[in-house]
């Protein structure tokens, strides 16, 4: 009798764990980008069901669903949900939530990973300011902040 009970706990136990695996995220790609900058794909890897939306919940704004194109791996799942820019305008002051949900209605659910919007580059000032038409090329000094080492001076 005993065995028998511990066989349904441990059978209990499997299916919530499976349960709880239905609907869960790995990894994120990108997991920054740059405040101003373009719309961008994010690829949610994990474990999810088809038509599922990417819920995207920043520190002092409402969850906003995005929907998502699906495609199956070996192991797992992903998601890909085009980010508009108007959501990327400002530096968060905190992370932004990602979570996925199983329909439009279905909840959003954990646990998230972290997406960080950084501030955006802001050049200070540049030297020299100018060289003639034909002259030899030369070297340009960018002064500023919040450049990163995927920032290019063209």
């Amino acid at each position: 009798m005993r065995t028998k009970t511990l066989l349904r706990t441990l059978f209990l136990l499997l299916l919530l764990a499976c349960a709880a695996q239905a609907q869960s995220i790995i990894a994120i790609f990108p997991s920054q980008v740059t405040a101003n900058g373009p719309s961008f794909t994010l690829e949610v890897d994990g474990f999810f069901e088809n038509g599922s939306q990417v819920c995207w919940t920043p520190a002092n704004g409402p969850t906003q669903r995005l929907s998502a194109s699906f495609s199956s791996g070996p192991s797992f799942q992903f998601l890909f949900a085009t980010v508009p820019a108007s959501l990327i305008q400002s530096q968060a002051a905190s992370p932004v939530r990602i979570e996925v949900a199983s329909s439009s209605t279905a909840p959003c659910v954990g646990p998230p990973q972290t997406l960080t919007i950084l501030p955006a580059p802001v050049i200070s000032s540049l030297a020299p300011t100018g060289a003639p038409a034909g002259s030899p090329a030369t070297t340009l000094t960018v002064d500023g902040a919040n450049f990163n080492s995927g920032h290019v001076v063209y």
